[in-house]
């Protein structure tokens, strides 16, 4: 390796210095955006030229090797820019493709890369020491890999992480730790599972991403119901340390996911957007670049403001609207609210009337109760102490109603009358039908016995405290 790049390598890898990490995506492929040294340039990978902006256009001031095509616009895809106050680095989308931009100016190439298309909608990020690609698709699949960039191998290096998130996803939305040197590696992510990838709108999940414990740890889903834009919908343009920098119907949006939190500014026009090489917002780590262009047919005229990161925020009036991710289980309740209403309801309907029949059973025994005459409440307490299988005689039944002394015909008119009245009375208070049951003698079919139908007793067993 030529000592002089091995140099460079080492010194742009070895940042310590924390507080402002930047990221700008370019809307246009081939070409990156960055601020070095109070100037806005344009790095043409296609034509390997850079140029300063200056008031009346873009002005040629260096040029480098550039990768013939077809590989150039393969490997030259949506790049980004991660900058902190000493290092800017530039990566590609779907490419392992890494260039630093020097404190002079300079563009060098770090990478031995030679493949495309393993980490397309991979989340990027930058930690300071280390450039990530976490997750992403690849020619076949989607797949959960944290790859990181090795300075002194010059290659991609894949660090294994647990729980792995099976099927894979791709990146949404994402904020980093990146104040302190002892944060450097923990951010939290809104992502797309593999099995959803596809869908214009499926559910996101939220996950704690530790690069230091090598873990993935779910959180929840994306919000459902906020007062604002739908969160699937949301896609940033830039980073400032946690910072997710959105637009959206011509709208500004800052996300913070560390904060779990969404904001909508004052800014709504239809010139808000990433630099584009025209107009747009374009971050270093020193603030924001705001860029406008009045340009006409023979004329180009470009004017750039700068605000520090602080006042750039305060000036927008940020107000939060809601969270960007809950838990599962409420984001269920918020989704399904109607059909869970709707069970709910149900389900107290139900109670009620279980309630209001249970009630009315007790009402209904004493009335039924007070309605017998004393001889036919004699008779059916006497028929509910027996025991399930027992029957009762004529000569008991005579004994219980104190007329074993009258004559034979009266006697069983007595007892035809008791047991009637029990069970008309019973079908009219309780609902009930015949539960008095008449069993004859297999030996004399003059005899007859009684008792209670053993299906219908454990119903009547509440009758009991009553007669």
């Amino acid at each position: 390796m030529n000592k002089r790049l091995a140099v460079l390598i080492i010194v742009l890898f070895s940042s310590r210095l924390w507080g402002q990490f930047i990221q700008n995506e370019s809307p246009m492929d081939g070409i990156a955006f960055l601020v070095h040294r109070g100037s806005v340039l344009q790095v043409d990978f296609k034509l390997g030229l850079i140029s300063r902006l200056n008031s009346s256009g873009w002005a040629i001031t260096d040029s480098f090797e550039h990768l013939p095509d077809p590989m150039s616009n393969l490997m030259h895809r949506g790049p980004v820019v991660n900058q902190s106050p000493d290092t800017t680095v530039i990566s590609f989308n779907a490419s392992g493709l890494i260039y630093a931009f020097t404190r002079a100016g300079r563009l060098k190439r770090l990478d031995q890369a030679f493949y495309s298309g393993y980490n397309n909608g991979a989340i990027r990020y930058f930690d300071g020491q280390r450039i990530w690609r976490l997750g992403g698709t690849g020619f076949w699949q989607v797949h959960d890999l944290a790859l990181y960039f090795d300075p002194e191998l010059r290659e991609w290096e894949r660090m294994p992480m647990e729980p792995g998130i099976v099927g894979g996803f791709g990146g949404v939305l994402f904020s980093a730790a990146a104040h302190q040197a002892k944060d450097r590696g923990q951010l939290i992510a809104l992502v797309s599972l593999g099995i959803t990838i596809k869908q214009s709108k499926p559910i996101l999940h939220a996950y704690e991403i530790d690069l230091i414990n090598r873990r993935y740890e779910l959180l929840g889903v994306s919000a459902q119901n906020m007062q604002g834009p739908d969160v699937r919908d949301l896609r940033a343009f830039a980073h400032y340390n946690q910072w997710n920098i959105i637009v959206h119907d011509q709208s500004l949006y800052l996300s913070d996911l560390l904060a779990n939190s969404l904001y909508r500014t004052n800014v709504k026009s239809s010139t808000v957007c990433a630099f584009n090489g025209a107009q747009g917002l374009l971050l270093s780590p020193q603030g924001v670049h705001s860029i406008t262009s009045a340009s006409t047919l023979g004329n180009s005229s470009y004017s750039t403001s700068f605000e520090p990161w602080s006042a750039f925020v305060g000036s927008r009036k940020p107000v939060k609207i809601g969270v960007i991710y809950e838990e599962s289980w409420l984001s269920n309740v918020r989704l399904y609210w109607k059909a869970i209403a709707a069970l709910l309801l149900l389900v107290a309907g139900l109670i009620y009337l279980m309630l209001r029949y249970r009630q009315s059973i007790p009402k209904r025994e004493l009335d039924y109760a007070k309605a017998l005459s004393p001889l036919a409440k004699i008779t059916l307490k006497y028929l509910l102490v027996q025991p399930t299988e027992s029957l009762v005689s004529s000569e008991e039944l005579n004994q219980v109603l104190g007329i074993q002394d009258k004559a034979w015909d009266n006697q069983r008119k007595i007892r035809s009358t008791i047991l009637s009245e029990i069970e008309e009375k019973g079908m009219h208070f309780l609902g009930v039908p015949s539960f008095v049951e008449r069993v004859t003698d297999q030996e004399d079919r003059r005899i007859r016995r009684y008792r209670l139908k053993p299906e219908l007793r454990e119903d009547l067993a509440p009758i009991l405290k009553y007669v």
